[in-house]
């Protein structure tokens, strides 16, 4: 395959009519998040929960990975008017809100195999050898020719010795479950909850995404014929903020403490009610990883689109 994290620019498209997110929401998950140009991550902080799905699809498609971790941060609170919220003294009345944070995008094209198809026990080198650096409490993939994935790492992370526990599992993706997906992303981008750092392949495949008879796909006929980057995104912000989204549009926020709940009940933050102190220490926490992150950075990937 090509050297890791190389992209081939593509001209701009135009978003198909029956597009199912907005174009301008996917934009801006790609524009940088506080004040700094998100990078792929080269490796992981063992401070932080990580995320990551895989959908391997048949040898002749796409196959997509990604890697996120959530990050709290202090956010003003707003009345269903969209009014900022402010206390007796004029203070801005602040909450603590989960957002998901990708560290790496990737996908293999078969184009890039010989005879058009994706060599699987290559692929399976190069996952685990990125994906582990991170050490993703939870590492799943889409059920399709996903098998024989899932019992190579199984394999090999109860040998490896690694600092923390890591679930590998097949996430089943149902009708449903894929429709539940899709709309919690769809909400937590409209919310400015998930942050990326520019990848054209994902770019392309969240902007083409069509909704038709209660179904989110990718188009069948176009420039864009492939969902497996976006579908990858997708899973990784329903587990880590699936939860904040459906409390944010069913019930008050300042009634639900921050929490990315993953496989076999690790609980990073947990789900009741944060007390002050605790909110401080999210905050901080918060901020040394950024910081933290920021020192460690790698150029993997390309610069982001200026």
């Amino acid at each position: 395959p090509p050297a890791p994290f190389t992209v081939v620019r593509l001209r701009p498209f135009a978003t198909g009519l029956d597009a199912y997110l907005d174009e301008m929401k996917v934009k801006a998950i790609f524009e940088g998040w506080l004040g700094r140009d998100l990078e792929m991550q080269e490796r992981g902080l063992l401070i932080q929960t990580y995320k990551c799905h895989g959908d391997p699809s048949q040898t002749n498609a796409n196959f997509g990975i990604a890697i996120a971790h959530p990050e709290v941060v202090m956010e003003q609170r707003h009345n269903a008017e969209g009014q900022g919220l402010v206390d007796n003294e004029g203070e801005p009345v602040m909450h603590p809100v989960t957002h998901c944070v990708f560290d790496l995008i990737y996908h293999f094209d078969p184009a890039d195999f010989p005879d058009h198809t994706i060599d699987y026990e290559q692929v399976q080198e190069w996952v685990w050898d990125k994906i582990v650096k991170f050490v993703p409490e939870e590492w799943t993939f889409d059920q399709w020719n996903s098998a024989s994935t899932i019992q190579m790492l199984q394999k090999r992370v109860r040998g490896a010795g690694l600092p923390k526990r890591v679930n590998v599992f097949e996430k089943t993706a149902t009708s449903t479950h894929n429709w539940n997906r899709a709309e919690t992303f769809k909400k937590a981008i409209n919310m400015g909850w998930v942050h990326a750092p520019y990848y054209e392949q994902a770019e392309l495949e969240l902007r083409f995404l069509e909704e038709k008879n209660g179904k989110v796909d990718k188009p069948s006929s176009g420039p864009v014929q492939t969902k497996d980057v976006a579908d990858c995104m997708m899973e990784c912000v329903m587990t880590l903020i699936g939860e904040q989204v459906n409390n944010f549009l069913h019930a008050d926020l300042s009634n639900f403490r921050p929490s990315a709940a993953l496989q076999g009940g690790v609980q990073p933050f947990g789900n009741q009610t944060a007390p002050a102190e605790d909110r401080d220490a999210f905050s901080a926490l918060g901020q040394f990883s950024r910081s933290r992150r920021g020192s460690e950075q790698q150029g993997l990937g390309r610069p982001r689109r200026r």
